[in-house]
């Protein structure tokens, strides 16, 4: 948040008031630039001064309202796999109020680094301490389930610990050390500058003869993370790690459960077809399948074929008419037996009888030429 700074606008404001105003109105005029100078220096109207403007020193940001942000630390990480640095700070409440880090940290600051003969900026808000490759999950091999929770946990632990910064109070008098949301990524081997607010003279809020500090590189290396804050960091990745398990657990179980289901469904729906099928009868089966068991085709309706039962066997009633004409085949009709009541019948009328069978002999008719065939 950005302050503008009204305290020579009110004064000079104030000046003009009494150079324009009555004598007779003078003491009023005093009185007022008075009681205003009072309430100005008293703080009532939220406005600063230069000295509650924010400046910097070594490896320290001072916001004298409110308090310190003093970098501790740095981890060595990599983005895009470049070296890159995440930043430890140390938050320090100096006012009389509880504050959070967020309140402490108002001015902007960003990292520059000389790359030959220009200064370039290493740090974005678009690369922060979760685009460090250890947190970029979604660059994980599909295949390699190790490697994406792991990726996971950095993810959630890193970010648990920077958002830290918004949510931890700080009582005053009181410091807490924290993991810094920027991830710095240098260009060179060049020292860095930690250059506070955009050294412009419209930015108020910022001591612009004391508005940057410098971190010898080889400081990003061997000034390490504090003790404190790496145990918070082990224990926030234990905590997500073990989250991961869980949920890994939940999900194979679940599967597990999921695919027993089906097996007893499976098995549950074999058992009912086949106590189903078992309770059918083999006219039922006929009917289905258009064939008896040996093949023959059933009749339209009905469940088994002509002249057979339902096993494809020979009918009993068709079988002992066979067995009473003397044939294997099927029963012959009153025309075609000559020894038949109406053939006999005919053939008294002096009637010729037709079909007749190739075993009939002459003394089956009495006339030689009624027989197709004498033997």
């Amino acid at each position: 948040m950005k302050k503008v700074l009204t305290l020579g606008v009110i004064a000079m404001s104030s000046l003009a008031l009494v150079a324009c105003g009555n004598n007779n109105k003078a003491d009023k005029d005093s009185s007022s630039v008075e009681s205003i100078s009072k309430k100005i220096d008293s703080g009532d109207d939220n406005t600063s001064n230069d000295d509650q403007q924010v400046y910097a020193t070594k490896n320290k940001i001072v916001n004298p309202d409110k308090g310190t942000m003093e970098i501790l630390g740095f981890k060595q990480l990599s983005y895009k796999g470049k070296p890159a640095f995440a930043v430890e700070w140390k938050f320090t409440n100096t006012s009389k109020k509880q504050l959070t880090a967020d309140n402490i940290d108002e001015a902007t600051h960003t990292y520059f680094q000389k790359n030959g003969n220009s200064e370039q900026s290493i740090s974005s808000e678009d690369v922060y301490i979760l685009s460090a490759d250890q947190a970029d999950y979604d660059s994980v091999d599909d295949d390699d389930d190790d490697a994406y929770n792991q990726a996971i946990a950095n993810y959630n632990a890193w970010g648990t610990e920077s958002d830290r910064s918004s949510e931890d109070k700080i009582e005053p008098g009181k410091s807490i050390n924290l993991l810094g949301g920027e991830l710095i990524v240098p260009v060179s081997k060049e020292d860095v500058k930690v250059q506070i607010g955009n050294h412009d003279e419209a930015d108020t809020d910022v001591d612009m003869s004391k508005d940057n500090f410098i971190i010898k590189y080889n400081e990003l290396s061997s000034k390490h993370f504090t003790n404190d804050l790496v145990e918070e960091l082990k224990k926030a990745y234990a905590n997500e790690a073990s989250d991961q398990l869980s949920q890994k657990d939940e999900k194979s179980s679940d599967s597990n459960s999921q695919s027993q289901d089906s097996t007893n469904e499976e098995v549950s729906n074999k058992n009912k077809n086949m106590s189903a099928t078992q309770q059918k009868t083999q006219g039922e089966k006929n009917r289905e399948q258009g064939y008896d068991p040996k093949g023959n085709k059933v009749m339209s309706g009905q469940d088994h074929a002509p002249g057979s039962n339902v096993y494809g066997n020979e009918d009993d009633w068709v079988k002992e008419q066979d067995q009473d004409n003397g044939t294997d085949g099927p029963t012959q009709s009153a025309m075609d037996d000559p020894n038949s009541a109406e053939n006999k019948a005919a053939h008294a009328k002096g009637g010729m009888m037709y079909g007749a069978p190739d075993n009939v002999t002459e003394g089956d008719w009495q006339r030689s030429e009624d027989a197709a065939n004498t033997k």
